[in-house]
């Protein structure tokens, strides 16, 4: 009986050992959905239904993506398609969480998309905090797809949000974005800097997850120095750390950089065995670009040893996964929106300067038959004698000035038309990134996700947007008009204000021509709230009151 007793006991203690992390999370996590799950049941408007499911799909992001997925898309839905109203805020967090859910998934383009949806909602409502965060994690897609210079603007534009708002903890992760952007240049040095920077912030705040992570950034810094020894290390502290917390986004990244630096170190055998792991848990974690990859440098671990039938097995699953990863279709259907725009914008070019040649034809039609009818009238009048004389000089000079007026006429046209091409131009750039918007919006109904190897592709449709969200070229030509015509304009601010800067001038030329702080922005190509400033400190210069109106005020010089 008592040895009955005893191997009951230890079937039991190794049936309570074999559980894994993952089942010990599931069901430590139930009761949190299931409530949620609860209370989306009994949501009774659209609002409360979207932050429901935005809290489900935030619980299950590092757990299971195809259910967090499954809920952000429903919230999408509602925010897309609600007959109630939906506060903006609400929309730009559903945004923002939906893009966070593709980037998991290896869906750049997608995640892209929404952190920019996400990101012009933040501006609009002035949400620092949000704007912070969001330059962040566009960041890291840009540095996913290898575009480091982009990355590091966008990351020390969060970073100097984020020294405003003294957050700290956002400026620790900040900082480790921009470490792994100079990683990504080849700047080990600065890439270092910036780790050690970011894990004093995290330890300062008493974040140990992010003083983890920061750390195996560090390791992959000695990996490619080549320091082995010091990057297991750090990769095995950080193995038990994740297992302990039951961490299985952590586990299954920490077995592929295990697995990579095995392999640099020549012991394949470790190598392919921390793959397969990684493998294994991506799969159920639903990552499949990190499949993609580790079965690519685990082919190579096999070959390294020989065994060409698993390296060429590897290898084959590598080209499947990564296949999956792209959607042919979606570049087809780009290119033909791109064709469909550039036609209307054409077509309405034309359009345009076929209304202005015929208004300045009718203009020069009236300019010349008053010359004629002058001609005509001088004649008559020249016959007249002394008495005669007298009465053509009156009536000449009137036709002069009638002639002065119909030049200034004249000339107001053109100014006009100046005018008209500038508030083109200005459209033209609200055009291009109003494409931009449209264009990164149809990319939604993508479900493919991009591979490092066929990433080139997309990241030439990438470039394309790109390009034409760029307004420097316009902006410079329209500043140029804007000069030209505000000519007499700087002389007198200039001789009233000589302490002016150049870039203050032209503010003031812009405002006294009535434009918003949004299209200056736009003009100027820097952000909304550096404009206030710069009008806020042009008020002081100019010794205005609170009271004073700056627009009225500079029309009347």
């Amino acid at each position: 009986m008592k040895i009955s007793l005893v191997i009951l006991c230890c079937c039991c203690s190794l049936l309570l050992t074999a559980q894994t992390p993952e089942d010990s999370t599931i069901h430590l996590q139930d009761t949190v959905v299931v409530r949620l799950e609860k209370q989306l049941k009994s949501a009774t408007s659209d609002s409360v239904r979207v932050r429901k499911l935005n809290a489900l799909g935030l619980r299950l992001l590092n757990k299971d993506l195809y259910k967090a997925n499954y809920y952000m898309e429903q919230a999408l839905q509602i925010v897309n398609s609600s007959n109630q109203p939906v506060d903006e805020l609400l929309q730009k967090m559903t945004y923002s969480n939906t893009g966070r859910v593709k980037q998991k998934q290896g869906d750049q383009v997608n995640a892209l998309a929404y952190y920019l949806k996400a990101l012009e909602i933040a501006e609009k409502k002035n949400d620092s905090l949000g704007m912070a965060s969001l330059c962040g994690n566009i960041s890291l897609v840009y540095r996913y797809e290898d575009n480091f210079e982009k990355s590091i603007e966008y990351t020390k534009r969060s970073i100097g949000i984020k020294k405003q708002l003294v957050n700290s903890p956002g400026i620790a992760g900040s900082y480790n974005n921009l470490g792994a952007a100079y990683r990504g240049k080849g700047a080990l040095d600065s890439a270092l800097y910036y780790f050690e920077k970011a894990k004093i912030e995290y330890t300062s705040v008493g974040k140990e997850l992010g003083v983890i992570r920061t750390k195996a950034n560090i390791a992959t810094i000695y990996e490619l120095q080549e320091k082995y020894e010091e990057s297991l290390k750090i990769f095995s502290d950080n193995l038990h750390y994740y297992k302990e917390s039951r961490n299985n986004i952590g586990i299954s990244n920490t077995h592929g950089h295990l697995s990579r630096v095995y392999g640099r170190r020549g012991n394949y055998q470790k190598a392919i065995q921390h793959a397969d792991s990684c493998i294994m848990m991506a799969l159920r974690l639903g990552r499949k670009i990190v499949v993609a990859d580790v079965y690519k440098y685990q082919s190579d671990f096999y070959r390294e040893i020989g065994d060409f039938e698993e390296a060429y097995k590897a290898l084959d699953l590598h080209h499947s996964y990564n296949d999956s990863l792209v959607n042919v279709e979606n570049i087809k259907r780009i290119q033909e929106l791109e064709l469909r725009y550039q036609f209307r914008k054409e077509k309405l070019s034309d359009s345009l300067q076929l209304v202005k040649q015929r208004e300045m034809a009718e203009t020069s039609t009236q300019l010349l038959a008053a010359k004629n009818r002058l001609k005509s009238q001088w004649l008559i009048f020249g016959g007249l004698g002394a008495l005669g004389l007298l009465g053509f000089v009156f009536f000449r000079s009137r036709q002069k000035l009638k002639m002065m007026g119909l030049k200034n006429q004249l000339l107001n046209t053109e100014i006009e038309y100046k005018k008209k091409d500038l508030a083109n131009l200005a459209i033209n750039i609200s055009q291009s990134q109003n494409w931009a918007g449209s264009l990164l919006e149809q990319l939604e109904k993508a479900r493919a996700v991009t591979g490092r190897e066929r990433s080139k592709e997309l990241q030439n449709l990438e470039v394309e947007i790109k390009n034409k969200m760029r307004i420097d070229g316009e902006a410079e030509d329209i500043q140029l008009k804007i000069d030209t015509l505000s000519s007499a304009f700087y002389e007198k601010l200039n001789d009233n204000f000589p302490d002016l800067t150049t870039n203050e001038v032209r503010l003031c030329s812009l405002i006294r021509m009535d434009m918003g702080t949004k299209d200056i922005a736009i003009l100027q190509n820097i952000d909304p709230l550096s404009v206030k400033k710069g009008r806020s400190r042009l008020r002081k210069k100019l010794n205005l009151l609170p009271n004073d109106d700056i627009h009225m005020f500079l029309k009347t010089i």
